[in-house]
């Protein structure tokens, strides 16, 4: 589920219990985020890998911080850390 909770956010992913995988942003996609952040919320089997690497491929020309509370996400899934 994507929703838009408040003009500080411009992509909310939050309570996907299945989700593992975000849309590819490599190598000529790119995703550019004019105002507000992203926030990851209860995302059961999304791993912080898995969003850090998305994120790192957005431009927030906010320069606001993405919020990703690491204790509601990936906690039921086996992810790989590095």
């Amino acid at each position: 589920m994507f929703l838009v909770l408040s003009v500080r956010d411009a992509m909310v992913v939050r309570g996907n219990p299945n989700l593992q995988e975000i849309w590819d942003t490599q190598p000529h996609h790119n995703v550019t985020m004019m105002k507000g952040s992203i926030r990851f919320i209860d995302n059961a089997k999304l791993c912080l890998s898995v969003i850090r690497d998305f994120v790192e491929h957005v431009h927030i020309i906010s320069g606001k911080k993405p919020i990703i509370p690491h204790t509601t996400n990936g906690y039921s899934a086996i992810c790989m850390y590095s």
